[in-house]
């Protein structure tokens, strides 16, 4: 079985560490990018099979970057997250709707 090609982007060098390290045993991670401009250039150039994307990238927000994206890689999935360094009560992540 094929395994499937994973895009990562986030801006938090560890988290993209870390799910590296997860995914590796039953995905090819073909890449990982630090913002959105950079991510959507990735996208299309390595043409994944999954993008997993933190929404709170800088240079192009997550949320934005996935807008574009559904029409520049139709075919990708888009699974977002978003990374709270140090959160609390009053910064839980909110899901937002792409």
């Amino acid at each position: 079985m094929k395994r499937p090609r994973v895009l990562l982007a986030d801006d938090h060098t560890l988290v993209a560490d870390g799910l590296r390290r997860i995914l590796e045993p039953e995905c090819e991670v073909v890449g990982a990018v630090e913002d959105g401009r950079s991510l959507l250039a990735a996208a299309e150039q390595l043409n994944p099979d999954i993008i997993l994307l933190d929404i709170s990238i800088p240079l192009l927000n997550g949320v934005d970057a996935a807008r574009r994206l559904r029409d520049a890689v139709p075919k990708t999935a888009l699974p977002w997250r978003r990374t709270t360094i140090g959160s609390t009560a009053s910064t839980r992540p909110r899901r937002t709707r792409i």
